[in-house]
């Protein structure tokens, strides 16, 4: 067994049974979004595998969790659209029928000084991290609450939004932004 295959055992041993239990992510075709996405459906939820464009990485995270006895199809989101955020939310339920838990991932880093940002650049930190998260959220609160069965939502911040980072201060913005939403909503 793989090093990378007994860590991803020991931590699915942790969680709770999700047997039942529908789930999408954003941001999951690499890194932290790829491993929340495939944990998930290690410990039984039917996941919804979102991707903007890694494609064959969602994939992949799709077919680990198909492979090891769970149910995941991999879909694009573009989470800067609220259009495109709500359909996702939409195409969850047309898949697997209902949605317990969104993971909100997506995110993007832009570096750069104070004085020299751009506003292209900063529109496109608050459109990705703040703007696309709330809406998706929203669309997925929602869901549950129209389901009449509540849910999860999972919104994943950084240290950034309650220290400065030189050179990341638009990402901190957003990153604080989602913090004061996840303490202080529904």
């Amino acid at each position: 067994m793989s090093d990378n295959r007994a860590r991803r055992d020991g931590a699915a041993a942790r969680l709770s049974d999700l047997s039942g239990a529908v789930a999408l992510v954003t941001g999951a075709s690499s890194g932290i979004g790829y491993e929340i996405a495939v944990q998930l459906g290690a410990v039984g939820a039917a996941v919804l595998v979102g991707y903007n464009r890694d494609a064959a990485g969602a994939e992949k995270a799709a077919d680990v969790i198909n492979q090891g006895g769970g149910r995941a199809v991999a879909a694009q989101v573009d989470i800067t659209s609220v259009e495109s955020s709500r359909e996702f939310v939409r195409r969850a339920v047309a898949e697997f029928e209902r949605l317990d838990i969104a993971c909100c991932h997506t995110g993007i880093t832009s570096w750069g000084k104070f004085l020299d940002y751009t506003e292209e650049a900063f529109d496109a930190v608050v459109d990705t991290n703040l703007t696309g998260t709330y809406f998706l959220a929203q669309a997925a609160a929602r869901r549950m609450v129209e389901q009449g069965s509540g849910g999860r939502i999972i919104v994943t911040s950084s240290v950034t939004g309650v220290q400065a980072v030189e050179y990341l201060s638009a990402y901190g913005m957003t990153k604080g932004g989602l913090q004061m939403l996840a303490r202080k909503y529904p």
